[in-house]
């Protein structure tokens, strides 16, 4: 199934899950650095991925590094979030 056969939220919904994967940490592995992963997010552009989708995400990510560090900061490991749905990780 190519990008171009879904509808416009299940490919930003895509570029969004992939770019999350690869720069977060796992069990396994540690996560890349964005540098790194806009790489793979920009090879896959027009052919796994959407294009638009990937060029709007590669604009934005200087905005996420911020919003990566705060994160990083709020949820240690072996700590855990309350779900509550008053608690913001990104700066307003």
């Amino acid at each position: 199934m190519s990008a171009h056969n879904l509808g416009p939220p299940a490919r930003i919904l895509a570029v969004a899950d992939v770019f999350d994967a690869l720069v977060s940490d796992r069990p396994y592995r540690a996560g890349m650095p964005i540098e790194q992963a806009l790489a793979i997010i920009r090879s896959d552009a027009g052919s796994k991925l959407c294009p638009e989708c990937a060029e709007q995400l590669v604009e934005l990510a200087p905005s996420l590094a911020p919003a990566r560090v705060a994160a990083n900061q709020a949820i240690q490991p072996g700590s855990t979030v309350p779900a509550s749905p008053s608690r913001t990780l990104v700066p307003a």
